[in-house]
């Protein structure tokens, strides 16, 4: 199990000698190490008289520590043990659009098999004319769906591998197949081998061994005739393309809200800027390290913090003004930073003086807008200024400036209740700035001879802020990338049902088609039959997934702060590329029977 508990060494006079309980840090957890017969609950139990004895009886309706298993980190977002989250709801997702594609191909393998049976007419004739009893026509037609999934299953296995090397850029981490460890994977592979010879080879093997011995061998069995009509291949299309369509539209607003990320204004600098660790608190060689950096031209600036204005490290603690008189517990995000940092960022200073260095623990502190409104100083920032803000970082401390906002999490969340306040011994990083960008080489290389020179001992590790805020959002990108390859695996599977549903149609109107030519029917009329037909199933599939795909995003978006509205460009769009997708599809199709020659189609033996 894992509990956590925020903070820093009881030494630190910003935690009151070991005594202050109401600052968390996002720099620090603890682990416990549990036996089997620990009980959560129970200890939960003990954390609630833990919290009784060190919060005050007003910060105990709002205040709570609790015990988190480690296998659940990864997939709780309510406590933000880490920067990076994936809900189990998203894997769930995942699945379900996998186990859709599954079934849709089983239904297309159905539609192409149903379609082709007149072709096996007279193979099944032949046999049944011979004595060959329907359940050995059954056992034949699926022990032949099973070596074709047998077979399907080993090219899988090698595209995967494929595949493993491709998402090893949008998942983070390599893939590995070993199935002569992986017992799980073997059974599942069993089981869908199973599934999938069942499912895709039952349906078409009792249409094949049902059929007429004499009509067989007359050639004059039809898939019309055997298939129970059109209406259940129309319906699994119809669900094919809305799943299509579903897809696209949730990949294309996805994409959009990855552009709004990417263009949105954070409020401070980014361009030309390197982040890196502060290896020790040392003021001597931080100072010495400041000093050897702005001797190159092509190093404009340098900043050292606890992070940046977005960066992964956050330190809240509660804060609280008398005149208010609540009874809520509010939190702000400390960004302890030198006295070069706003001018660094390009934060702009809306009313009284910036941070400057001081050799106390520090009293005074800038706010930023959102929290003078909250103070009740909204558009008269300046009156501000002196006012005294309750703290949870070394008690009391005096305002004596307002900052513009700017964002301190990802576009995810709203912008934090802010404070700056200077205190180097929580220095734990640094940002540099390159003077343009195309110094960046040359600025670089300075680096790494000034670190070199003061912090030999260490290994540098540095990156551009720009790709770091981009890295914030790999959770999304990840989405993005991997609806991109299920939207295009959809199509592919819908554009095969489709042609199967196509070859079912020509097969059952080919002499249909070879009368209306008798009577001078054109060949652009006879497509504009097949075409009407994927014209009214595409509406209907668009019907469907439109609702569900807007009810679904927009719930995504709205767990956002910052995020698009959705339009009709999204579901016009998608409905343009699907039509145009499935008429291409039938195209081939379509022309060669509407090319057919009369005599030959109406030829009756």
């Amino acid at each position: 199990m894992l509990f956590e508990y925020h903070g820093q060494a009881p030494s630190n006079p910003y935690f009151k000698e070991g005594k202050e309980w109401n600052s968390t840090s996002s720099n620090t957890n603890t682990y416990i190490l549990t036996s089997k017969e620990f009980d959560p609950k129970q200890f939960d139990e003990k954390l609630v008289e833990f919290v009784e004895k060190h919060y005050s009886k007003e910060e105990t309706e709002t205040e709570r520590f609790v015990t988190q298993p480690l296998s659940s980190i990864h997939f709780d977002e309510e406590y933000g043990a880490y920067s990076r989250t994936i809900p189990k709801e998203f894997l769930y997702a995942l699945a379900a659009i996998a186990l859709f594609l599954v079934l849709t191909a089983c239904i297309n393998f159905i539609n192409l098999a149903t379609a082709q049976a007149a072709n096996r007419a007279k193979e099944i004739g032949v046999r049944k004319a011979i004595g060959a009893q329907s359940s050995q026509l059954i056992v034949q037609f699926m022990l032949e769906i099973a070596l074709i999934t047998f077979v399907s299953i080993i090219a899988s296995l090698a595209i995967a591998e494929i595949m493993f090397i491709l998402l090893e850029d949008i998942l983070g981490y390599r893939l590995i197949l070993d199935l002569l460890n992986d017992l799980p994977s073997i059974g599942f592979l069993t089981v869908l081998f199973l599934v999938v010879s069942f499912t895709s080879g039952f349906y078409p093997s009792i249409l094949l061994s049902k059929m007429n011995a004499i009509l067989a061998l007359k050639s004059k069995i039809t898939t019309k005739t055997n298939s129970g009509g059109l209406s259940l291949r129309k319906g699994l299309i119809v669900f094919q393309f809305a799943l299509s369509q579903f897809l696209i539209i949730g990949t294309l607003i996805v994409d959009a809200q990855m552009e709004f990320f990417s263009k949105k204004k954070l409020g401070f600098e980014t361009q030309a800027v390197i982040n890196s660790g502060l290896p020790d608190q040392d003021d001597t060689k931080r100072e010495r390290f400041r000093e050897i950096m702005l001797q190159s031209p092509h190093i404009s600036g340098i900043t050292f913090a606890i992070s940046q204005p977005t960066g992964n490290s956050n330190s809240f603690s509660n804060i609280n003004y008398a005149p208010l008189d609540s009874k809520n517990s509010y939190h702000a995000n400390f960004k302890f930073c030198d006295e070069y940092y706003m001018d660094f960022f390009d934060l702009e200073l809306i009313a009284g003086q910036k941070i400057h260095k001081i050799d106390s623990f520090p009293t005074e502190i800038l706010i930023n807008r959102k929290l003078a409104d909250l103070m009740g100083f909204k558009d008269n920032y300046q009156a501000v200024i002196g006012e005294k803000l309750v703290t949870g970082v070394g008690g009391d401390k005096k305002v004596i400036g307002v900052v513009e906002n700017f964002h301190t999490q990802s576009l995810e969340d709203d912008i934090d209740y802010t404070v700056l306040i200077y205190l180097p011994s929580v220095f734990y990083s640094f940002s540099i700035k390159i003077s343009s960008l195309d110094q960046i080489k040359s600025g670089i290389s300075h680096f790494e001879e000034s670190w070199e020179k003061v912090y030999p001992e260490h290994v540098l590790d540095y990156e551009f802020y720009d790709q770091e805020l981009k890295e914030r959002y790999e959770t999304e990108q990840s989405i993005t990338s991997l609806m991109r390859i299920f939207s295009l695996i959809s199509i592919l599977i819908g554009c095969l049902g489709l042609y199967g549903l196509i070859s079912f149609i020509a097969i059952n109107r080919t002499k249909e088609i070879g009368v209306r030519k008798v009577l001078g029917a054109s060949v652009l009329s006879i497509l504009g039959i097949f075409s009407k037909e994927i014209l009214t199933l595409t509406v209907i599939a668009f019907v469907i997934a439109s609702p569900l795909a807007f009810y679904v995003m927009n719930e995504w978006l709205s767990g956002y702060t910052y995020h698009i509205d959705i339009g009709y460009e999204f579901f016009a769009l998608s409905f343009i590329m699907t039509l145009v997708i499935a008429l291409v599809t039938i195209s081939h199709r379509s022309i060669t029977t509407a090319m057919l020659n009369p005599a030959k189609t109406l030829k009756d033996e």
